[in-house]
């Protein structure tokens, strides 16, 4: 008896201690899970809401370049409608002093109306910078709403604001949000900085404030992605609460779960480990052991799939295994990813689409400059050279004069050429890539004879295709007009072209002067469009472009795009 009551004792604190460590690993697996749960959709909704944000820049760019004219910008909106069709509570020019000057058709009510005691008008102006706003009561509608705001921007100047207004009992948030139920009772929803409630479930919390829940607004002023358990002052019961910032925009996503919902399925395993007294310890290690591994292996698949797309690998689909929370996990990041891959590849066809069309008018432009224009300069060329001729016997004064306006007539001619060429380099048409990079060298050699320029060739020589030459011509272009305006004390300028068997790589190296290199964003906003351009161009071809620089040692750039 003596020797059953410790084997028995051990028994029942191995049971015991099993139950807690269990307990405390199923919990904290679960707040791992949900906190990647919210990681991952917090990512997807701020990837929906840059895609918003990218077509309503694009429109206040295309403000910005042309003169203010109020009938002018409404055309401009009507024609942009399609593309702003998003904005279900449509998209509205302001003025710079906040009055509704222009609108798409589908918020024209709006026109006449001054927004400027609104905050987000404020802060636009003040910043020039993407504006995201609170909750609001639009007008004159008077439903819930929040703001995207962007600055227009006329020479570098603030000269009105572009907003596009989401109506939030409208907005197509649920179908995506209501994916992260992975349980019954479960909730996803949207706060906004201060705590107010941009979409929920519940139509009627919309526009709510989450301060009577104190652990809440804890979690939002902290401002970090985490998961935690509390007990709701409300209803009084456990929750698990995830909470995750979504990137840069100053909103916020929290998933509420019930603990019982959660907790339910491990209950039978405990109880059977509970019931098994005499083979407790090894019940208990052998559940634990397949059951680790069918909660943990789905969590490490998904995170590992998760940081190789964060990475730029190419996403694969999951294949949905593990218990039933996990199931639904892995299915909604499947998803997620592919609805993000499709949204990047809409907006990488629009981008190529319309560098097209660029290109295309590029094109008109030149080839009327040079059927008309350089014609019509070459024949008064001619007929001045004819008059000088026939004026031999006139005063000198007269002929000084003739010679003046045929030097400034051959001038003409040459920039109206060089222009034609810059416009749509027939050079790159005609010969190819590699003359067209050594035209643009020698080019450079006129204008800085005191500057070394190498221009060499790598590789096998072979043309590409259109679009891909003309990516790396432009590149290499405005890396040499670069040189040209800001490095004209560089010394030695090397432009090497390498063709690879799958890539071309092409890179432009100088001593001059150098820069503070800063991201692409800034580059947009500093007004520096000529470097964010190559980024662009770079990305259109799924290729790559970087830039070395550091102030006093020089620049080196270097672009690779897949052949």
């Amino acid at each position: 008896m003596l020797t059953v009551i410790p084997i028995v004792s051990l028994a029942v604190v191995a049971v015991v201690v099993s139950f807690f460590a269990v307990n405390s690993l199923v919990k904290n697996l679960i707040l791992q899970r949900n906190s990647n749960l919210a990681n991952i959709a917090a990512g997807s909704i701020t990837q929906d809401l840059h895609s918003y944000l990218f077509t309503l820049q694009a429109a206040a760019d295309t403000l910005g370049k042309q003169p203010v004219d109020p009938a002018t910008d409404q055309r401009m909106l009507q024609e942009w409608g399609g593309l702003l069709g998003q904005f279900e509570g449509g998209v509205t020019l302001l003025d710079a002093q906040g009055v509704a000057a222009a609108s798409t058709p589908n918020s024209l009510d709006r026109i006449g109306l001054s927004y400027a005691f609104r905050q987000y008008f404020q802060d636009v102006r003040s910043r020039l910078q993407v504006v995201y706003s609170t909750v609001i009561e639009e007008q004159p509608t008077g439903q819930p709403a929040v703001v995207i705001a962007v600055p227009v921007l006329q020479n570098g100047k603030f000269s009105g604001s572009l907003i596009g207004v989401l109506f939030l009992r409208q907005h197509n948030w649920p179908k995506e949000l209501a994916m992260l139920q992975a349980s019954q009772g479960s909730l996803a929803y949207l706060v906004d900085s201060t705590g107010n409630i941009i979409f929920h479930p519940d139509a009627t919390q919309i526009g709510k404030n989450i301060s009577q829940e104190p652990d809440l607004v804890n979690l939002l002023s902290e401002g970090k992605l985490q998961s935690t358990i509390f007990t709701s002052r409300q209803t009084h019961f456990q929750k698990v609460v995830s909470f995750a910032p979504l990137g840069d925009i100053q909103w916020s996503l929290i998933i509420e779960e019930p603990w019982q919902a959660i907790i339910a399925p491990v209950y039978p395993y405990l109880g059977l480990v509970a019931g098994i007294l005499a083979l407790a310890v090894g019940i208990a290690m052998f559940v634990l052991f397949f059951g680790l591994r069918r909660i943990v292996q789905p969590v490490l698949d998904l995170m590992q799939e998760a940081q190789a797309v964060a990475g730029g690998a190419s996403f694969h689909p999951l294949e949905e295994h593990g218990p039933r929370e996990m199931r639904q996990l892995i299915k909604t990041f499947n998803q997620m990813v592919t609805n993000l891959n499709d949204q990047q590849n809409t907006l990488r066809q629009y981008a190529v689409q319309a560098l097209r069309g660029q290109e295309a008018e590029r094109q008109r432009i030149s080839r009327d400059l040079h059927d008309q224009t350089v014609q019509d300069l070459v024949g008064l060329s001619q007929r001045l050279e004819l008059c000088r001729s026939a004026l031999v016997r006139d005063p000198l004064d007269a002929r000084r004069r003739l010679d003046e306006l045929l030097e400034l007539t051959g001038r003409a001619l040459s920039d109206v050429r060089r222009m034609s060429n810059d416009l749509r380099p027939f050079v790159l048409e005609d010969l190819g890539l590699e003359a067209a990079t050594q035209h643009l060298c020698d080019a450079l050699s006129v204008n800085l004879p005191d500057v070394q320029i190498d221009c060499v060739m790598i590789g096998k020589q072979r043309r590409l295709n259109p679009e891909q030459e003309l990516i790396v011509y432009r590149v290499i272009q405005e890396a040499l007009s670069n040189i040209r305006q800001h490095a004209r004390l560089s010394t030695q300028v090397t432009v090497r072209l390498c063709f690879e068997e799958k890539d071309l790589s092409a890179r432009v190296i100088d001593n001059g002067p150098g820069f503070e290199l800063v991201g692409i964003n800034q580059l947009i906003h500093q007004d520096h469009l000529g470097l964010a351009g190559m980024y662009e161009r770079a990305q259109l071809m799924n290729g790559r472009l970087e830039i070395h620089t550091t102030p006093g040692k020089g620049t080196w750039i270097e672009l690779n795009i897949p052949c």
